[in-house]
């Protein structure tokens, strides 16, 4: 409420206007939204660094010093500017990952943050030496100021009272301006009054409860589209004209190229909070709205949170989820959603969707919930048969799904694993949905020998079951690791010393990768190359192939790709007797979760 945007924005509206300005704007719960945008205006400017970036993925503890470096070393041609809006509502790692752009070198390039809280920020800004900080006080209007802005609104105020505004308000942009509406109205200002009751005079109190009511039910945005505004009102009664006049609103900014209206911190705190206050039944129906809408826009995950904030259980299980909804993001919350799900769920709604209960129970694996798990496996499988309502077909379908599922559990025994498979594949008799062909196969491991070579003595053994196992499960979820079977054999044939026909090998599952977009496959053939031309001495084609691996990991958004990069890099550099230059994570013997996740 000190005008920040707005200065901000107006000194691009001035002449000679830059020739490149990104506006980036921090909103709750948006993070990662926020870092593919900035990935992208990194990669319009600098596109080597911006392709790390993506590679790296969100910035997490395990990679924010890497992060960190790309963004600071960052290059760029001409002038630009990047604008960081509400950069106060970023925490954690991908604050410290976007505050280190104020560190970087490159001549043209300005970068202006734009925050509400200083001390935390300065901290975070502290090391650059080239960080000019405007604080509130440049932004406090005096008297005077108070004075002339009155006139510029065709409100008359004695300097008298403009002193006292200013003693009340400390010069406070946002409490003037409310002040400045509650003198036009009534004729007079309130002495020492909170930002929250200058809101509820000048904004609150002089709309009708339909007007309130559609505030209501915006507030549970940081910011809106049309349509998204449309769906929320819908059987609410409002005209055209009484919208636009609505959001012909101070404390409501629209965005043009984006077609978004963003509401003013102080509004939606204010708002929220009488939020909080409205009746259970209203709030129910904001919050379940705000799910229908994100579920609409298939953006499940935030779907799921609303449904569970209401304990609409019933709404949340016939959400058309994938496990990624459930697993693909850090935060722990997910997981406790689950676990809620599981302790306040009624056993009848759970009973309606079994599909749904599976892709739960396979995020509980993945949250290493087994016991939750298989008491959830073992509930599943009796639903199934109870359900009235499914055909026999569809019941062998969500038992092969399930089984599917189990077959994870039997990891890495090759045979074990296989004969689940084999079931599910007789029941299922097509492709399961639980796999996602964009999962890697490997977990980011880069040796499927490793991975599944488990009894010593047996490895011709374990090399034949997973050439006759392979080919269900590659039928049950359409070609997913495809080349699995080759890998392991040009691995073992290089163990043996047999470098021609483990170059064969390596390359047949390179294509057969190849044909499926398994790149975690693919890479691990690269690997199996480059060691064997190591092995021969040749250095030009074990730097050619090595090149290949890298173009490969960075084609893939995934973190656990540039771990696995990176091990690679290392492995090699200590057979050529370069072990310094392994990564520190790898020096120091702490591998990051999720890094390995087969380790």
């Amino acid at each position: 409420g000190f005008g920040k945007t707005t200065a901000v924005r107006k000194f691009f509206e001035e002449p000679p206007r830059p020739a490149k300005v990104f506006w980036l704007t921090a909103l709750q719960n948006s993070e990662r939204r926020l870092y593919q945008a900035l990935c992208g205006v990194v990669r319009e400017l600098d596109p080597r660094t911006g392709t790390r970036l993506q590679t790296l993925g969100f910035p997490t503890v395990d990679v924010l010093m890497e992060v960190m470096e790309a963004l600071q070393d960052i290059s760029c041609t001409g002038e630009a500017y990047l604008v960081i809006d509400n950069f106060q509502l970023l925490e954690g790692a991908i604050q410290e990952a976007v505050a280190a752009l104020s560190r970087h070198q490159a001549e043209g390039l300005h970068v202006i943050f734009l925050t509400q809280q200083v001390r935390r920020q300065d901290m975070a800004f502290g090391e650059g030496r080239r960080v000019c900080f405007l604080h509130s006080d440049v932004f406090r209007f005096g008297a005077l100021d108070i004075g002339r802005y009155f006139k510029l609104c065709n409100v008359p105020l004695a300097q008298q009272e403009a002193e006292t505004l200013h003693q009340n308000t400390e010069g406070w942009v946002a409490a003037v301006h409310l002040q400045m509406l509650q003198v036009a109205q009534n004729g007079g200002f309130e002495e020492a009054e909170g930002i929250d009751q200058l809101v509820r005079r000048a904004v609150w109190d002089r709309l009708n409860p339909g007007e309130q009511r559609l505030f209501l039910l915006l507030s549970q945005f940081d910011s809106f589209t049309g349509p998204q505004m449309r769906f929320m009102l819908e059987g609410e009664e409002f005209t055209q004209e009484a919208l636009s006049s609505l959001l012909q609103n101070a404390f409501i900014r629209y965005d043009a190229a984006g077609g978004r209206y963003y509401l003013h911190s102080i509004l939606q705190g204010f708002l929220k909070k009488q939020f909080e206050c409205s009746a259970a039944a209203f709030q129910a129906v904001a919050l379940r709205r705000a799910g229908q809408w994100f579920e609409r826009e298939r953006e499940n995950r935030r779907a799921l949170q609303y449904y569970a904030a209401i304990g609409d259980y019933e709404a949340f299980l016939s959400v058309n989820m994938v496990s990624f909804d459930l697993v693909g993001s850090s935060d722990p919350r997910d997981r406790d959603m689950l676990l809620e799900l599981l302790d306040h769920c009624p056993r009848e709604v759970m009973a309606a969707h079994p599909r749904s209960l599976i892709v739960v129970a396979f995020a509980l694996f993945a949250y290493n919930e087994r016991e939750r798990m298989a008491a959830l496996c073992g509930e599943i499988t009796a639903m199934i048969e109870d359900n009235s309502g499914l055909s026999r077909e569809e019941k062998d379908k969500l038992q092969g799904e399930l089984l599917l599922l189990l077959s994870f559990t039997r990891y890495n025994d090759i045979s074990a694993m296989s004969a689940l498979h084999r079931r599910a594949h007789s029941l299922i008799r097509g492709k399961a949905t639980l796999i996602s062909m964009r999962g890697p196969w490997t977990f980011g491991n880069p040796s499927v020998l490793f991975m599944f070579y488990r009894e010593s003595g047996k490895l011709e053994e374990e090399l034949a079951c997973m050439d006759e196992c392979m080919p269900f499960y590659y039928d049950l979820t359409g070609g997913h690791g495809r080349g699995a079977e080759d890998c392991m054999r040009a691995e073992a044939l290089l163990n043996r010393g047999e470098t021609e026909a483990a170059e064969i090998q390596a390359h047949r599952a390179v294509y057969a990768a190849q044909d499926r977009g398994q790149g975690s496959i693919e890479l691990c053939a690269w690997f199996t190359l480059a060691r064997i031309a190591l092995l021969r001495g040749e250095g030009e084609k074990y730097a050619q192939t090595m090149q290949r691996l890298h173009a490969l990991m960075e084609k893939k958004p995934q973190q656990f790709y540039l771990y696995t990069a990176e091990l690679c890099d290392s492995f090699a550099g200590g057979l050529l007797g370069e072990v310094d230059e392994s990564v520190p994570w790898l020096q120091s013997g702490e591998i990051p979760a999720g890094a390995m996740r087969i380790m």
